[in-house]
């Protein structure tokens, strides 16, 4: 410990397009491009040496698709017109929020288990505007979602 943080894996998309946004959790890393592809990866290295922000520069930087570090997603979702700017991992793993902000009320949650977008929200009449940022609740009951207009929307989940 104590020393200067240390590169202990890396990986990127196939196609080479810019990483946008990053969210990972439990044994996955989800990985946003700027093509609105977003791809899902499966980690099971463990990263003790690089913590937050040192763990998230690693997985950036680029591996020109060589060596022994080539991965392949689990899951690509390609649900977003463009580019994936936000992304958040429910804390029971079991769904991601998708959004762009240069596409007004473009959200989407993906059920990870069966890989499928929800359908039911959000709905063509939610009134999001362009999504900035978005993070659920700490026990999962809420997403709270700021916008283009300086507002956090504030939604019940489930109910």
């Amino acid at each position: 410990g104590g020393g200067r943080p240390r590169c202990v894996d890396r990986f990127g998309n196939d196609d080479g397009t810019p990483i946008s946004s990053l969210s990972w959790t439990g044994g996955m890393i989800a990985a946003g491009a700027e093509s609105g592809v977003v791809n899902l990866y499966k980690y099971g290295g463990t990263v003790s040496s690089a913590q937050g922000d040192d763990a998230a520069e690693a997985f950036l930087r680029p591996s020109g698709g060589l060596g022994p570090n080539k991965r392949s997603p689990i899951k690509t979702i390609m649900n977003l017109r463009t580019s994936a700017s936000t992304l958040a991992f429910h804390p029971t793993n079991q769904v991601l929020a998708l959004a762009s902000r240069r596409d007004k009320d473009s959200l989407k949650l993906l059920h990870v288990p069966t890989g499928t977008v929800y359908a039911n929200w959000p709905t063509v009449k939610t009134p999001l505007g362009y999504v900035w940022s978005l993070d659920f609740s700490p026990d999962g009951a809420y997403v709270a979602i700021g916008n283009d207009k300086g507002k956090c929307l504030l939604y019940r989940l489930g109910g």
